[in-house]
């Protein structure tokens, strides 16, 4: 809307002593009909128009704000590592386990990647883009907690055991002694371990001799072996506002080394790293190795 426009003169300031409307004595006065007649006498369309401006004012400060929807309500999945070796639990360092060749060892070191997350529903799902590194002996890294998940059912989790390529570069980690201990040689291609997995065994002459079970990307020129690989179960949770949920992912240490290949510790002690057959016979074994527990607020079926 325009409204009309006028010029307004000020009212002259004059000294009168006799106005009624005054400040202190000998100050500057103003006569009081002046000032009430002044809107009075002013033109009808002004009057009109300051009329409707204030109408305007008086219509917009009434007016509703629009209603924000409501957040949608979230809740949580935690995954839980449990490591076993065959039918123990996994105690590091005394322990002595017999894989499926015969060999007897016990476990000294395990660390390892999980990244990429996902949680499927039938018609959506919610990602996790994320590197963690698991420690056996650091029990505060053995639980994913994935916050944000929009409340409803869901049927499935799916991980990668490794690195993706975005995260397995060199320095692409923070910088902090555990990733820094899991750096692989720039020469084998650079970028990180994706599992750590060392002890001791019992040679043919029942010698403890040091294993090293190492899987990571080799890469020889333009060709490039990922020994990464992607793991799905089938899982049905229930996820609720402001509650977690925990799902256990059972790690048999055993099946790394049977089912479909078995893998002899006196054959591959040394230089595994560089055996890309040896690695490729890992990464086959490795399907095995990760099952689903309990899953709290549904269940679970095997993949």
């Amino acid at each position: 809307m325009q409204f009309p426009r006028y010029t307004f003169a000020p009212s002259p300031r004059v000294l009168d002593p006799r106005a009624t409307t005054s400040r202190e004595a000998g100050s500057m006065r103003y006569p009081r009909t002046a000032a009430a007649g002044r809107f009075a006498a002013a033109p009808a369309g002004l009057r009109a128009g300051l009329a409707g401006a204030l109408s305007i004012l008086l219509l917009g400060c009434n007016e509703e704000e629009p209603v924000q929807p409501e957040p949608t309500p979230t809740g949580s999945i935690e995954l839980e590592f449990h490591h076993s070796v065959g039918d123990s639990a996994l105690v590091m360092g005394t322990s002595w386990y017999t894989n499926a060749v015969g060999n007897q060892y016990r476990v000294e070191t395990l660390r390892y990647y999980i990244s990429d997350v996902a949680i499927r529903a039938p018609d959506a799902e919610v990602k996790f883009p994320i590197a963690h590194l698991l420690d056996a002996e650091r029990p505060e890294t053995l639980e994913i907690r994935l916050d944000g998940i929009p409340e409803g059912h869901y049927h499935e989790i799916a991980f990668t055991f490794g690195l993706a390529s975005e995260w397995n570069q060199t320095g692409r980690l923070p910088a902090n002694p555990p990733n820094l201990e899991m750096a692989w040689p720039n020469v084998l291609g650079g970028g990180y371990h994706y599992m750590k997995l060392e002890g001791e065994f019992l040679d043919a002459a029942q010698h403890p001799t040091t294993f090293r079970t190492h899987i990571g990307r080799l890469v020889s020129g333009s060709v490039v072996h990922d020994h990464s690989f992607r793991l799905s179960f089938i899982a049905h949770a229930n996820v609720v506002r402001n509650e977690v949920r925990h799902a256990e992912i059972l790690v048999d240490l055993n099946e790394w080394y049977t089912n479909p290949y078995d893998v002899d510790l006196e054959t591959h002690v040394a230089g595994i790293m560089e055996d890309t057959a040896a690695q490729d016979l890992l990464q086959a074994n490795g399907a095995d190795v990760f099952r689903l527990g309990q899953v709290e607020g549904g269940g679970h079926e095997e993949p």
